[in-house]
């Protein structure tokens, strides 16, 4: 039932060009940082993930 879900919910990020995907993927990051220790700083480290993330591969 939960992975029906989730394939419900999914986006798919076929076909996208390479920045689209990294726009998403900052987006994603960014939401997973809204702590209060770097929550100011989210964009920047979103940033920094997703490159570090494109650049292994």
């Amino acid at each position: 039932m939960a992975i029906e879900k989730i394939m419900e919910l999914a986006v798919s990020i076929e076909g996208k060009s390479l920045d689209e995907k990294r726009s998403l993927l900052v987006k994603c990051a960014a939401t997973t940082l809204s702590s209060k220790l770097i929550g100011g700083e989210k964009g920047f480290f979103a940033k920094m993930v997703v490159d570090a993330v494109i650049a292994i591969g």
